[in-house]
This record gives C-alpha cells, sequence and structure tokens, in this order.
C-alpha cells in the first residue's frame, strides 16, 4: 500500500519517468561491470539523491555503424593494422548485433549492409584498399542517417579515422548535429598518422568533380577541405554530447586496443530508471556506485521500443 500512495503522490506533483544509460566497467581488469542493483548505484541531480530508482542490464536490440578510415593517406597502415582491427572489433560483438560498414576513400561508401553475417563483413572489409583522400564527415552523416532508420531501440556509430585530410560535402557543425540528431551514442577513434601523406593523396582532384556543390559547403571552390581540426572537432562532440567516448592515439597500432575498449563499453551498458519532476533547465547528474568503477552517463534515453 506505501508503494501505491507514493506512486500516486508523484503523479499528482507531475513527476515524470526519465531513463539513463550508464556505461560502467572496472578500472583495473576493464572488465564490463556485472550484477549492478539499485543497492550498488545512487543517482544525484542537483546534488539530491533521487528514490525508487530501477537498474537493470541494457538488453535491447543494438545496431552498430562502422566507419573507417581508407584513403590514401593510411595505406600504409590500412592492411597490417586497420583492417585486423576493425574484423576483430566486428567478430568481437555480442551475437544478433548488426553491423553496417562505410569506408572514406576518395567518398564516402557502404561497403556492406546491415547484417550480423560476420564472415560477410569480414570479406567486403578485406576486399577494400585505400583510395583518395578521407572524406570522414560524410561518412559520419551517411552513416548515421542509416543508422536511424534501422530497426531496434540502440545504436552505436563507431568511426576509426588517421590524421590524413580530405574533403566534405558539411561542414564540422553541420555533421556534429547530423549525427547528434541520429546516433544514439557515438565512439571515436583518430590516429595521428597520415600528416605527411602528400598534399592530395596521390591524385589530383579539381573543382565540380564531385557534383554540384550542396547548401552549407564551407569551401565551394576547394570542396570543404578539412583535416584533422575538423574531424576531431566532429568525433569528440559527438562522443561528448552522447556519452560515447573519443581515444586520441599517437599510432594506428592502438587501433584494435582502442576498438577492444568500445566492445566492453557496449557490453556493459546499464538503464537507470526513475521518477523526477519537471525541470526547465538542464539537471546536474551524478552518478556514484559503491563499488570502485568506471562510469559514464549517457543523455535521457526513450526505453519505449522504437525509441533511440
Amino acid at each position: 500500500m506505501l508503494h501505491v500512495a507514493v506512486a500516486a503522490l508523484l503523479l499528482l506533483q507531475g513527476s515524470l519517468p526519465r531513463t539513463l544509460s550508464l556505461w560502467a566497467h572496472d578500472p583495473l581488469t576493464g572488465a564490463p561491470a556485472e550484477g549492478l542493483t539499485a543497492h550498488d548505484v545512487a543517482i544525484l541531480e542537483d546534488g539530491r539523491a533521487v528514490e525508487g530508482l530501477l537498474v537493470r542490464r541494457d538488453e535491447r536490440p543494438l545496431v552498430v555503424a562502422l566507419v573507417l578510415d581508407s584513403s590514401e593517406s593510411v595505406a600504409d597502415k590500412w592492411r597490417t593494422e586497420l583492417q585486423p582491427a576493425a574484423i576483430a572489433f566486428v567478430r568481437g560483438l555480442p551475437a544478433g548485433v548488426k553491423v553496417g560498414v562505410w569506408t572514406t576513400g576518395d567518398r564516402s561508401r557502404r561497403i556492406v549492409e546491415f547484417t550480423a553475417d560476420r564472415d560477410r563483413i569480414a570479406k567486403a572489409i578485406e576486399k577494400t584498399f585505400p583510395l583518395g583522400a578521407n572524406s570522414l564527415l560524410d561518412g559520419l552523416v551517411e552513416a548515421s542517417a542509416e543508422l536511424r532508420k534501422q530497426p531496434g531501440d540502440r545504436s552505436a556509430l563507431v568511426a576509426v579515422s588517421g590524421a590524413g585530410f580530405g574533403f566534405s560535402d558539411y561542414t564540422k557543425e553541420i555533421a556534429r548535429e547530423r549525427v547528434a540528431a541520429s546516433a544514439m551514442v557515438t565512439f571515436g577513434v583518430l590516429f595521428d598518422e597520415g600528416l605527411g601523406a602528400g598534399g592530395a593523396g596521390g591524385r589530383a582532384f579539381t573543382p565540380g568533380a564531385r557534383g554540384a556543390l550542396p547548401i552549407g559547403r564551407a569551401d565551394s571552390a576547394n570542396f570543404s577541405r578539412v583535416g584533422r581540426p575538423e574531424h576531431e572537432y566532429a568525433l569528440t562532440q559527438a562522443a561528448r554530447r552522447s556519452g560515447g567516448l573519443f581515444q586520441a592515439l599517437p599510432s594506428a597500432q592502438g587501433v584494435k586496443e582502442a576498438l577492444a575498449k568500445v566492445d566492453v563499453a557496449l557490453r556493459s551498458q546499464w538503464l537507470l530508471t526513475y521518477r523526477t519532476l519537471p525541470n526547465p533547465h538542464e539537471r546536474r547528474t551524478e552518478v556514484r556506485t559503491r563499488n570502485p568503477l568506471t562510469v559514464r552517463l549517457g543523455p535521457s534515453s526513450v526505453e519505449e521500443p522504437g525509441g533511440r
């Protein structure tokens, strides 16, 4: 009866359900947190602990869009580092997770439709070869837009890129906004190699070669030439807004380990649900755990079927 009375009081006060995503793992072993309950976790809004917290593992269907830099600037790392790391990441995802893959050499290309067939994905990645400049921003926008169309309640955008220059149909701000509007969570890996790979990645680019200029292009005379600063901006902003993770690496040799951290994050996601009163201002939300864990809170998420 007490639970009924409390629920009725909350409803009368105009409280609303709120669900947050939580990523939690052991800081020493890197293993995903297991067996979390409301006794292990506390949520504070503006310094005050919430009540009625429900903690459960996030087992909603997951769809992943993987965007890979396949430009000529990473040609010497493609077969030795990037392909093996990407394939290992895909094969390590939980069974049933659907993955679509985009490459960004010369222009953004989807090389395999969303599928849970790991062998098909691996073969598509193995058949790809480095080409042209890096169209990372285009790849992020296109992959996130297709991700939004996929059935399922969880989505993740995972991008891996070197530091070589590229071209884009979008400014970094437009790319950031479009990714944020479509992908539930974004993980970015950017390694500092490829900066010295020839002016145009080994080929000549001429204005108009990629068709009509879209609205919003930053430099219509040069196809919005972009590079590491623009790529890092889009990835860090998307990761920060979504509760994801951005990793900056000195070398492509660290990509496999970086993607392993992404895999841990996707396996260690929990949902925290409670009731809260409407607040016109942004809340300062904190999470505390009884045991030492590394945790990250994602934004409020819709847990009903079809929400992202």
